[in-house]
């Protein structure tokens, strides 16, 4: 009986240590309940398969996941599942918010590759939004579709250049960046602009990687590493008056 209790206890010790599935993980779902629960509440929201690349809980009770749909893995945003009670769950996730930053990203990237070899530039569009505001797939993932649905949201825009690029002419930048918004309607944004060193434009890039691959999405992670850094300028972008405005420098 003694030797049938410590078998026992030994695997209840090893299923403790390898955090067995068949347990609970989170709000009484076991931890393949809880990624077949996202991935179907994003497939009856975007109408597409996804896959879940992590998980992880808060003390607070709430469940984040990094996800990506399976037509393109490479894309990987945040989802946010908070639980109210038995059975009532609300699933936000900034997937719409993912695709209209890399397609302002690829706008960016195409004019200034135009006029500069080194630089780094990272988007970032609030989400997690508590309301639907009626784009429910990926085709309808656009900018302008975005800035219907969002007038009022403000993007952020980090921006390294290389400093011996651009020397000590700064006003380059504003003649870049007012070729692009004179070309392209975009969501309001806030651009910060740095000059920086190769070394740190490429601490930027593996920032960029490693944080959507961890995270599912970024949360200032270049802002972080640039904010030591002097000078910068800071411009802003109203899509309703279709301008660039100055509205500093850090030096």
């Amino acid at each position: 009986m003694k030797k049938l209790a410590a078998i026992f206890l030994v695997i209840a010790m090893l299923l403790t240590l390898t955090g067995c599935t068949a347990f609970s993980y989170w709000d009484g779902m076991t931890y393949n309940q809880t990624r077949r629960y996202i991935c179907k509440e994003l497939k009856e929201k975007y109408g597409e398969e996804f896959t879940v690349v992590k998980t992880s809980k808060t003390g607070t009770g709430e469940l984040w996941a990094a996800c990506s749909p399976k037509s393109n893995e490479s894309f990987v945003f945040r989802v946010q599942v908070d639980a109210y009670g038995k059975h009532s769950r609300e699933l936000l996730d900034d997937y719409v918010e993912y695709i209209v930053g890399r397609e302002l990203k690829c706008i960016l990237d195409d004019t200034l590759s135009k006029y500069c070899n080194n630089y780094a530039i990272e988007v970032h569009l609030s989400g997690l939004h508590r309301y639907d505001f009626g784009i429910h797939s990926a085709n309808e993932a656009t900018i302008n579709n975005y800035i219907v649905a969002q007038p009022d949201e403000i993007s952020t825009v980090w921006i390294a250049f290389d400093k011996d690029e651009i020397g000590d002419d700064y006003g380059k930048v504003e003649e870049y960046l007012t070729e692009i918004f004179n070309n392209y309607t975009l969501p309001k944004c806030a651009i910060k602009c740095y000059f920086v060193s190769s070394d740190i434009i490429a601490q930027c890039e593996e920032r960029i990687k490693s944080n959507h691959i961890e995270y599912g999405s970024v949360v200032g992670s270049m802002e972080v590493l640039l904010s030591s850094h002097r000078p910068w300028y800071d411009y802003a972008y109203n899509v309703n008056e279709k301008g660039l405005f100055f509205r500093g420098v850090a030096d």
